[in-house]
């Protein structure tokens, strides 16, 4: 379950990426495929095929103070695969990931265990130099050849209850950071 922020402003990113540092608990890169077959995503240790199972979203105005969220209980069935289609688009992501409890697993509490599963993702696409028999093209995003924070989320579990108090209370101590 993804949950977005209603008119984020995508520009501040680089700058909250720095502030946000002290949350950071992990840092992913791999790249998606676009093609006529499907979603396909490539890390470092394997190839799966995306499998949207779409849901009606939900809008939740004010949600804390001026933020409004915007609930979106689709996922993707997850399914291994070893080829790809030769004819696809691609992109590189980089997916930084923060949490506000970083160390759940030394809390004998229970309850701030349940909180440990909201994450907040900042997707950033990585440029992808374009080449073709050796020779590098010059094209506009590899002459700026800067990263591009392009997405801000939170991402909860499948089912999760975004009127749960401890859910809300750790989605708005994110936003009050945030703001």
């Amino acid at each position: 379950m993804k949950i977005y922020i209603n008119h984020f402003n995508l520009e501040v990113l680089p700058e909250l990426i720095k502030n946000l540092s002290e949350y950071r608990v992990k840092t992913e890169e791999y790249i998606q495929l676009y093609s006529n077959d499907g979603i396909y995503q490539i890390d470092q240790s394997t190839t799966i095929k995306l499998k949207p199972i779409d849901h009606d979203i939900s809008i939740l105005p004010n949600f804390y103070k001026d933020f409004t969220i915007i609930v979106d209980p689709s996922f993707y069935i997850v399914e291994k695969v070893v080829q790809i289609p030769p004819e696809h688009v691609s992109k590189r992501i980089k997916r930084d990931i923060f949490s506000i409890h970083k160390n759940t697993n030394s809390n004998s509490n229970s309850n701030s265990n349940s909180n440990s599963n909201i994450k907040l993702v900042i997707e950033t696409d990585i440029p992808i130099n374009q080449t073709r028999n050796g020779f590098e093209f010059l094209t506009k995003k590899n002459l700026e050849n800067v990263e591009q924070p392009v997405d801000i989320y939170f991402e909860l579990p499948n089912g999760s209850n975004i009127e749960d108090v401890l859910v809300k209370k750790e989605i708005i101590e994110f936003l009050s950071i945030l703001n």
